[in-house]
C-alpha cells in the first residue's frame, strides 16, 4: 500500500469456512501487528470485500479470472488508495 512517500506492506489471510462463508486475518509487518481478525470477508463471484472496522478501513476488488490478483482500491478515514493484492504461497 503507498501512502504518500511511504510503502506499507499488507498481508491478507483469507479462509474458507466449513460453512461456506469466509473469514480474514491480516498483518501489518512494517507497523507490527500481526493477525488481526477482520469484521468482515466477503466473496462473491469476483468480487471481494474486507473489513476492519476498528480501522474504519475497507477494502474492495475483483480476483482476476486465475485467481492470482484481487485489484481495488482501500479506503480508510475518508482516503482512497489503489491496492492489487498478489497470491503467494508465503508473505515476503
Amino acid at each position: 500500500l503507498k501512502v504518500g512517500d511511504t510503502d506499507l506492506r499488507l498481508i491478507f489471510h483469507l479462509f474458507k469456512q466449513k460453512d461456506g462463508t469466509f473469514a480474514a486475518t491480516m498483518d501489518s509487518p512494517d507497523q507490527g501487528a500481526m493477525g488481526t481478525v477482520l469484521d468482515e470477508a466477503g466473496v462473491k463471484d469476483d468480487a471481494v470485500r474486507l473489513e476492519l472496522k476498528s480501522a474504519n478501513m475497507v477494502f474492495e476488488g475483483r480476483r482476476d479470472k486465475e485467481m492470482q490478483t484481487i485489484t481495488g482500491e482501500l479506503k480508510q478515514s475518508g482516503q482512497t488508495f489503489p491496492l492489487t493484492l498478489k497470491k503467494a504461497a508465503k508473505a515476503k
